[in-house]
């Protein structure tokens, strides 16, 4: 009698774990990273070694996002032998120009961890083209602020870069 009621018990602990395990709404890294809206790239692409970079969008992502976006992009890009640069001016190398959009939160979830949205449009260009290199749009969703997927936006933009 007393064995059976531990298993029983057991039973009902163990199916509480794996309904909690498995319920969205416990998982908080549900959506969040990025998505692929748009991408296009012209045929003569090929992987530059020097590449600028030129942020636009609000004056508040200049000084809270862009400066942490640039850490990484430094960091990641200088680790796979491309040099960057991030000047205010038009340059001789490719530039690579990005712009934040459409930042709201999704939803507030008691203050704690704010689900944020925002849309990154990038463009590749060099001085002697007219079209764009490389072009795309994405949409990062992400926890608490803006750059906590800063590492994914990295790689992806590595990613399209390397071909």
């Amino acid at each position: 009698m007393f064995l059976q009621a531990i298993i029983d018990f057991s039973l009902k602990i163990l199916f509480l774990i794996v309904f909690l395990y498995s319920c969205p709404v416990f998982s908080q890294n549900a959506g969040l990273g990025i998505k692929e809206k748009e991408y296009s790239s012209t045929g003569q692409y090929t992987k530059p070694t020097q590449i600028s970079f030129a942020f636009a969008g609000d004056d508040d992502y200049t000084n809270y996002y862009f400066n942490d976006l640039k850490e990484h992009i430094f960091k990641e890009f200088t680790k796979k032998g491309i040099q960057v640069s991030f000047p205010n001016v038009p340059t001789n190398t490719p530039t690579f120009s990005l712009k934040v959009s459409d930042s709201k939160v999704i939803h507030e979830n008691g203050g704690y961890d704010r689900e944020i949205r925002y849309t990154l449009d990038g463009v590749l260009y060099t001085n002697n083209t007219l079209e764009p290199l490389l072009s795309f749009k994405i949409t990062v969703n992400t926890l608490h602020d803006m750059n906590q997927q800063n590492k994914e936006v990295v790689k992806y933009l590595l990613g399209k870069i390397e071909g």
